[in-house]
């Protein structure tokens, strides 16, 4: 804002115009003209990217803050925005194979603000000047199960049942000697495994 009081309001009044920075000042021979500026100081918002366990790289957001509207962070690196417009924005991270988004925590002007794991997003209003934002969102990697077969002695023709349980995980078949069955992006978690014996003929 720009306001300006003149000393004799019956003259010309002095103005101030916000869009071109200036006020514009009529004053007569012995008056007092008071302009004021005021600045609000624009705020912050930061990305941080962790990843577990450390070391993960090649992560890919795309903003609505910045041009470009697209960054890439690995574990441990951040994204700083500075100069933001009070406003709603949305950062939100690319699906990376071989991880899952596991968190999405963030601090918005003092508050804590979760994220949405299912869209990838994370949802910044500021509205405060000076304020802040910063997000930390966390990946977890996959790992594999391997599901070997070997029977004693060997070359046993029999099929052995299994059945395999984890986290948004099930699965049931039969390896024979030899045979193996893999599950790749397996979650973190407990898996059970249990075998059946065959079937007499």
């Amino acid at each position: 804002n720009i306001t300006c009081v003149d000393q004799k309001p019956n003259g010309v009044a002095s103005t101030g115009d916000v869009g071109t920075r200036t006020a514009t000042i009529n004053v007569d021979s012995g008056e007092l003209v008071r302009c004021t500026f005021f600045n609000a100081e624009e705020e912050t918002v930061v990305i941080e990217k962790r990843t577990i366990p450390p070391g993960g790289s090649g992560f890919t957001f795309s903003d609505d803050i910045g041009t470009p509207n697209s960054f890439s962070l690995d574990d441990a690196e951040i994204r700083t925005f500075t100069h933001v417009p009070g406003g709603d924005y949305q950062v939100t991270e690319d699906e990376m194979p071989g991880y899952q988004l596991t968190a999405i925590d963030c601090t918005v002007e003092g508050q804590s603000v979760p994220g949405d794991l299912d869209t990838r997003t994370a949802d910044i209003s500021l509205t405060q000047p000076g304020g802040s934002a910063h997000c930390t969102f966390t990946n977890t990697q996959l790992g594999t199960l391997i599901m070997r077969k070997a029977t004693l002695p060997a070359g046993a023709p029999d099929a052995f049942g299994y059945t395999i349980n984890g986290p948004d995980y099930s699965d049931s078949g039969s390896l024979a000697d030899g045979e193996m069955k893999q599950v790749d992006n397996a979650q973190p978690g407990t898996w059970t495994l249990a075998e059946s014996l065959p079937t007499a003929d």
